[in-house]
């Protein structure tokens, strides 16, 4: 949809394009929004998958989450509507989760039946970008604002200081930093949600899912699913892994992976102790002692881990369809080349430019497929 709509540069037509783009925005949010929703989840959560061994492997940093993104423009969808697709799929996953004699059971006990998110792929995959997405934007402004003290000379304009703003940020939100155990925890379970419900307009975003329900509604923002009583936290859903290296790749920015590892090694032990407590609490004791978030044999990162530290720029989607023709032509060129003095070397360096070139375009395809010269040319 054109932005000028509903606004003076669209005055040309404007009954018309306005119309129009409120048919269109209709269609996504009652059709489109919905279908990808489950498409996603068959994806990352059908039934060929083995849903007792779910993992977040292969959907991490580079590989997960990117895809994601290109799906989702794929289909015409911004990323601002993912807290939609976050309740879509919540209610995909309560529905092919619960069973006909789990809902009786829990119909005659008074017990809703619980599902956490942990057991969905899709729901964790969404989440951790949303989160990324939120940490990626206050880690932005915090630069911003250690550059407005250089400018108004109140500190130097040295990469030390956005380097250890960087690497102070990455501690408090991963490995504690220095807050405390309970700032740490109001950081995640209040700032953080708050800011997601923010960004992605939604008024809640279930971290368990239970059925029955207390009400039913067919409005998704309507429908309240994130109970506390089981003390699911927003820390314990989210791929802290997968977090942590797409906050890099978003950023610009590379750690050393070695001390940030063995720290999520620890952070997920921890994580596995206290669901194992929660699942045995018995519902009418009080609340136990809650293990804290960071376990204590975690080290923080260090100026040393930062290995990289460079400015990102926002690729536009025709981009890559312009580096496939940049590649596709010094290829033909370099296959004028080796058939002329029929070298190997040349000729495999020919089939590399023209591998490169194809995968440009297979990007391109992906990102906007009634383009046709990602099609035409990827083969």
């Amino acid at each position: 949809m054109r932005s000028d709509v509903f606004s003076r540069w669209g005055t040309h037509d404007k009954e018309i394009h306005n119309k129009e783009a409120l048919e269109a925005a209709k269609r996504l949010q009652k059709e489109v929004i919905p279908k990808f929703a489950e498409k996603l989840y068959e994806q990352l959560d059908g039934k060929n998958n083995n849903s007792e061994n779910l993992s977040m492997s292969g959907w991490d940093g580079e590989g997960g989450a990117s895809q994601l993104i290109q799906w989702l423009h794929k289909d015409g969808i911004n990323v601002r509507y993912l807290g939609k697709v976050y309740r879509l799929l919540s209610k995909i996953h309560l529905k092919r989760m619960t069973t006909p004699l789990a809902e009786t059971t829990a119909m005659e006990t008074d017990e809703p039946v619980v599902i956490p998110v942990t057991t969905s792929v899709s729901l964790r995959l969404v989440l951790t970008e949303m989160v990324a997405r939120v940490a990626k934007v206050k880690l932005r402004q915090l630069l911003r604002e250690e550059m407005k003290k250089s400018t108004n000379g109140t500190a130097s304009a040295s990469g030390a200081a956005y380097r250890n703003v960087i690497t102070n940020y990455f501690n408090t939100t991963f490995f504690r930093g220095h807050l405390s155990e309970e700032e740490h925890q109001f950081f995640w379970e209040v700032e953080m949600l708050g800011k997601l419900f923010s960004k992605f307009e939604v008024s809640t975003l279930p971290l368990v899912l239970q059925q029955p329900q207390q009400h039913s509604s067919d409005d998704d923002e309507d429908d309240d699913n994130n109970h506390n009583k089981h003390n699911m936290k927003l820390w314990d859903v989210v791929d802290l892994r997968t977090l942590y290296l797409r906050l890099q790749l978003t950023m610009g920015l590379k750690f050393d992976k070695r001390q940030a590892m063995l720290n999520f090694d620890l952070i997920e032990e921890q994580k596995k102790s206290r669901e194992l407590s929660q699942a045995q609490q018995h519902p009418q004791q009080q609340q136990p002692q809650q293990l804290p978030y960071v376990p204590s044999g975690v080290k923080v990162l260090t100026l040393r881990d930062l290995k990289r530290f460079e400015p990102t720029v926002k690729s536009m989607r025709y981009v890559a369809m312009y580096e496939g023709f940049a590649l596709l032509k010094r290829a033909d060129e370099l296959y004028e080349i080796a058939e002329a003095k029929t070298k190997e070397a040349t000729l495999k360096k020919t089939e590399k430019a023209y591998w490169k070139a194809a995968t440009k375009f297979q990007e391109c395809y992906a990102s906007m497929p009634l383009e046709p010269n990602g099609l035409m040319n990827w083969g």
